[in-house]
């Protein structure tokens, strides 16, 4: 369902809330669901609708997705601090 995002570039502010968004409406849509991926230390542990809600986005942000028709899983990895951008990937 959201291999459409595979390998987006995550380049501004304005691409991450555009990508957020969508995974936002795909949760919304019960397509997939957001889910803790203890294989990685970094993972966020905060809700993405919560991000949003908030508009604080945090300096790291490692939030895995579980595609609920396939079990696939997807990372969205973004670096915010310094505005190194990132991408959106299947694990």
């Amino acid at each position: 369902m959201i291999q459409h995002l595979l390998n987006y570039h995550i380049t501004t502010r304005e691409s991450l809330y555009e990508i957020l968004n969508i995974l936002i409406e795909e949760i919304d849509r019960n397509l997939i669901k957001q889910v803790k991926y203890n294989n990685d230390e970094f993972c966020t542990e905060q809700d993405i609708h919560q991000i949003m809600l908030s508009h604080k986005l945090p300096d790291l942000l490692h939030c895995y997705f579980k595609d609920l028709s396939s079990n696939e899983l997807y990372c969205l990895e973004v670096e915010t601090y310094h505005g190194l951008g990132g991408t959106f990937k299947q694990i």
